[in-house]
């Protein structure tokens, strides 16, 4: 359910440029939450339903989706449709290995350790969240470095570079 967002992948099938544009788009608002909840709500078998928490854990869930696309350097436009603006923390580079073996890593060792799986699960969060710590620390850094650098620059922006929170 969590990955619903992503299904603008479809859209690659019409054209990249097409793709290109609207990826990370309506998919990913968080106008429209409420709305990819109760639609992926309404898919679940009926026995699934009569948990009332269902819905909040999905909805918990699409954000969490929708927030790890906006730490990324491509940008979600959160707001669509009523903005196309593409939000972004630039925090990491829009495919990272690292960061994505820490969400990786703790779910696969979780088929082999099941009795561990809370303790992996809160070692794999707290991985993630130093490492986004790690990145914002670097990035806010290479932005004041660059201002130093050039005080009349009317702006400046740091983008992440692949296998590094280091790089900017």
């Amino acid at each position: 359910m969590a990955m619903l967002p992503d299904a603008d992948y479809l859209l690659k099938f019409v054209s990249d440029i097409t793709y290109l544009r609207y990826h990370r788009g309506i998919t990913h608002s968080i106008l429209l939450l409420p709305l990819w909840a109760w639609l992926c709500y309404s898919l679940l078998p009926r026995r699934r339903r009569l948990d009332p928490s269902m819905p909040w854990m999905i909805a918990a869930a699409l954000a969490v989706h929708i927030l790890l696309d906006l730490v990324t350097s491509f940008g979600t436009m959160v707001f669509a449709p009523v903005s196309e603006i593409r939000a972004t923390l630039d925090l990491v580079f829009i495919i990272d290995p690292i960061f994505t073996s820490m969400l990786l890593a703790p779910l696969l060792c979780m088929i082999v350790m099941r009795r561990q799986a809370r303790l992996l699960g809160v070692i794999g969060l707290a991985a993630m969240t130093s490492y986004l710590a790690l990145s914002l620390f670097n990035h806010e850094r290479a932005i004041r470095l660059t201002q130093q650098a050039h005080p009349d620059a009317a702006s400046a922006y740091a983008l992440p570079q692949p296998f590094s929170p280091f790089r900017w």
